[in-house]
């Protein structure tokens, strides 16, 4: 299960990023395993329809109706811990993440 929290203040990559994890709402909860993170922007878009009616998502608080879809600057947090923001391309570990 991969976690999903979108910036409060979101920059989309053009300001310096929110601290985290102070500046983050968990939003979702993806049902994908750590190695296919990458779908994790895929599902939680909306392309086809909102990614809260997605199967392998689960919404979470205020997420459940509404929220946008994940962008630059959104982090994930993998089962192992490893927490990932989302850049122009891809995903960056996030390096000031504090340990568990």
């Amino acid at each position: 299960m991969i976690q999903v929290h979108h910036a409060d203040e979101p920059t989309f990559g053009f300001n310096p990023q929110p601290v985290w994890p102070e500046g983050y709402s968990h939003v979702a909860d993806v049902d994908v395993a750590d190695e296919h993170y990458a779908d994790v922007f895929r599902l939680t878009n909306h392309i086809e329809r909102s990614w809260q009616e997605n199967a392998a998502v689960t919404p979470v608080g205020e997420a459940v109706e509404g929220a946008r879809s994940t962008s630059v600057g959104d982090i994930i947090v993998l089962a192992d811990g490893k927490v990932l923001r989302c850049a122009r391309v891809g995903w960056k570990e996030v390096s000031d993440a504090p340990t568990a």
